[in-house]
Formats: C-alpha cells, structure tokens, sequence
C-alpha cells in the first residue's frame, strides 16, 4: 500500500509544486486548501506523512501537526513557511519536535529526499521488530 501524504497549503502554485515533485506513483496524495479541510481530513483520515505550511487565513499549521501527531504519534511531519529563516527553521523544528521545519524557497531535490527517507520501509520501524 502506498504511503499516504496530506499536502495542506493556502497557495495553489505550492500545491501544484508539491503534486509535480511527489506524484511518481509512489505516494497517495491529498489536498487542503485551508486550515479547516486540513482539520477534517486528517480527523477522518490517516496519513503517514503531514506537509503543512505554517500560516493559513483560518488557522496554523502547528495546530495542524498537533492534530497529526493524535491520530499518528509520529515525526513525519514537515512545517514550511516563507516567513523563517533557515535559522529560525531550525529551531522551530526542534521546538516542534518535527522531521523538517523548511523556510521557502526550499530546493526540491531536498524535499522529496526527506520525504523519501521518512517513507522508506527501512527507516521508522526499526524499534518495530520488522
């Protein structure tokens, strides 16, 4: 079964970026828009793997990957945001406890790398004796 990856992100050009760099067949995409469709799809679904951006009209993405991490209780989340410096980036993934905090414009062979590396069978189940 193909990892599940939510894309919640207000811009349609990061959207369509994301969609280009991520559909090889090798993931199941989802989509939000805002905040909200964000909200519900990750309370009914489940994903194995949250790219978010961080400012939204109607919310955060750091609620967002509160709400991934309930139903998931993982690291494999990704924060994005064009108002951090790499700096800034750093620290806020270490305060968040995430994967990757990316500020924009971020190199695209580096996303999908981490994506990548979060999703492959041999990493993340090592502790699950398989």
């Amino acid at each position: 079964m193909k990892p599940q990856i939510l894309i919640a992100d207000d811009s349609d050009a990061m959207r369509t970026l994301y969609s280009r760099i991520l559909s090889d067949g090798r993931y199941c995409l989802t989509f939000a828009e805002n905040y909200r469709e964000a909200s519900a799809l990750l309370t009914a679904g489940t994903y194995d793997f949250l790219i978010t951006d961080l400012m939204f009209p109607d919310g955060f993405g750091t609620e967002l990957i509160k709400l991934f991490r309930e139903k998931s209780s993982g690291d494999k989340c990704m924060l994005v945001s064009g108002t951090l410096t790499p700096e800034s980036a750093a620290e806020k993934a270490k305060e968040l406890a995430i994967l990757e905090c990316l500020p924009k414009p971020f190199k695209l062979d580096y996303l999908l790398g981490l994506v990548s590396a979060a999703l492959s069978p041999d990493t993340g189940n090592a502790a699950g004796g398989e």
